[in-house]
């Protein structure tokens, strides 16, 4: 009578794990990991996504850190400092 249990709950966890795995493999993100093209192309993607964002992000943030320096022109001590900071990136700028 044990083992006729035993295989009784064997039978049901193999039949829910085998409906689990068919609702997973379902999913759109297990069904691009199944064709190395298409992962591939996913990763792409990403990579280009992350890459435009990254740039568009660096060239905000250092756009209003730029325009927040410019006002500062006019302080007296940190007037003299911003300004030389603009001039030495402008040389090396124009050097490279």
């Amino acid at each position: 009578m044990e083992k006729t249990i035993k295989n009784k709950y064997k039978n049901k966890t193999l039949k829910d794990l085998t409906k689990a795995l068919w609702a997973l493999n379902k999913l759109r993100a297990i069904r691009i990991y199944n064709n190395v093209w298409k992962l591939l192309w996913y990763n792409f993607l990403i990579g280009a996504a992350r890459g435009f964002g990254s740039v568009v992000g660096a060239t905000l943030i250092l756009g209003i850190v730029i325009y927040l320096l410019s006002k500062f022109l006019t302080v007296p001590i940190l007037g003299t400092l911003i300004n030389t900071i603009f001039k030495v990136s402008s040389t090396n700028n124009l050097t490279q």
